[in-house]
């Protein structure tokens, strides 16, 4: 009669495909924290560009004759990356009239989206017949990259998908910025 060996332990191929499967199992879940970790941060930045874009409603409704003014020189228009003329005015200590609360009320805005959004700007569209105003958000996308000048490769794989927006990219850095559009009625 012939003896049967029974198998005790377990073989190294059977020991290496096991790891194999856990790295692999884990390398997933690694990829998943990190698309987290991105959206988590667009979504913060589309929160605080809300934020700011009821802030300057705000400050228009309280400054409605400078909001819809035909004036070009009352009203608060920006271009992204513009500056805003008018000089500067101190609005809290003194009082203020329409055109000087516009000059402070955008100085403190633009700061303000500077502060909370990536390398952020902002550009507020002339009031349309029906006096809503389009502002629109932008900011970058991959900040980490564009402060050192180096392409972050994975940042740019886990950049978030969005759709254009009518002149918020411009012509060199198409891929860069993130823009958000809002519509206000002062």
């Amino acid at each position: 009669m012939s003896k049967r060996h029974k198998q005790t332990g377990v073989s190294m191929i059977e020991s290496l495909v096991a790891i194999l499967v856990l790295a692999i199992g884990v390398m997933g879940l690694a990829g998943l924290q990190a698309r987290s970790l991105v959206e988590t941060r667009l979504t913060n930045a589309r929160a605080n560009a809300l934020l700011l874009a009821n802030d300057l409603a705000e400050r228009m409704r309280l400054n409605r004759n400078a909001a819809v003014s035909t004036n070009l020189a009352d009203r608060y228009d920006l271009a992204f990356g513009g500056t805003i003329p008018g000089g500067s005015a101190d609005c809290v200590a003194n009082p203020c009239n329409g055109a000087a609360l516009r000059t402070f009320d955008l100085t403190e805005w633009t700061r303000q989206v500077r502060q909370l959004l990536p390398s952020g700007e902002a550009r507020i569209d002339p009031p349309t017949a029906a006096q809503q105003i389009r502002v629109t958000f932008r900011w970058r996308n991959n900040v980490r990259g564009a402060e050192f000048g180096a392409a972050d490769q994975q940042a740019n794989l886990m950049a978030p998908l969005t759709v254009p927006i009518d002149g918020c990219q411009s012509a060199d850095d198409q891929r860069d910025w993130i823009c958000h559009q809002v519509f206000i009625r002062p």
